[in-house]
């Protein structure tokens, strides 16, 4: 799926690219798994960055991917910030749970006994 991707973005569809890069399960946005962790799909440079351009249309449609991509780096490395920020506060609640039965004051915050 991410081969046809880049061929479309590298064909010049990138209204198309946008769209199915939105709609995919890879977008740069966290996809979240079973036990709630979360990825993060990293963006892939356009490989027209790399080459000389003899026409306007062509640089100026490279430029446009470009642009595209930094947006898309800018959105993996917020997505990356949120997982980071969700996996350090559930691991500060493990610790919470495990120490609250030996020491009370780790018991703040915590539901009940026997609630899920």
């Amino acid at each position: 799926m991410m081969e046809s991707f880049r061929t479309l973005v590298s064909a010049g569809g990138i209204a198309a690219a946008t769209i199915l890069q939105t709609f995919s399960p890879f977008s740069a946005s966290a996809q979240d798994d079973l036990r709630g962790f979360s990825y993060c799909a990293p963006p892939y440079p356009p490989k027209c960055a790399r080459a000389s351009f003899a026409r306007k249309e062509a640089a100026a449609a490279c430029g446009a991917e470009v642009d595209s991509y930094v947006a898309a780096v800018f959105s993996y490395r917020a997505c990356l910030a949120r997982e980071m920020e969700r996996a350090v506060l559930e691991a500060n609640r493990m610790v919470q749970i495990l120490k609250c039965p030996k020491d009370k004051r780790f018991c703040y915050g915590l539901p009940p006994s026997g609630t899920p």
